[in-house]
């Protein structure tokens, strides 16, 4: 396959250049992997990207599904940064655990 000056396939995608390495791995496929044209490499390319987006858009759906899911498996409630540091405090200087820790409110 030959191609034009600034990297492009004559035919295809005229007046769009195509990286000379992208244009290079493009005719070696074209010429020794049973592709008939450059555009049918091309082609195949294009699939494999469709199928990489159907891929990704399925595990996104399933994805938002999962995070659905997981808002709506239990009831919400209010939350106090507060109370959590409360319980520990408690904990800690409670009889027992060998040890006291002063904390300032």
């Amino acid at each position: 396959m030959e191609l034009i000056a600034g990297g492009e396939i004559p035919g295809f995608c005229a007046g769009r250049g195509v990286q000379p390495a992208s244009a290079e791995r493009v005719s070696i496929r074209d010429t020794g992997s049973g592709y008939a044209s450059a555009s049918e490499v091309v082609r195949a390319a294009l699939r494999l990207v469709d199928e990489q987006d159907c891929l990704r858009a399925a595990k996104l759906e399933q994805l938002r599904d999962d995070i659905r899911q997981g808002v709506n498996s239990a009831p919400s409630k209010a939350w106090n940064a507060e109370d959590p540091k409360r319980e520990g405090r408690a904990r800690a200087s409670s009889p027992g655990l060998g040890y006291s820790v002063a904390y300032s409110s």
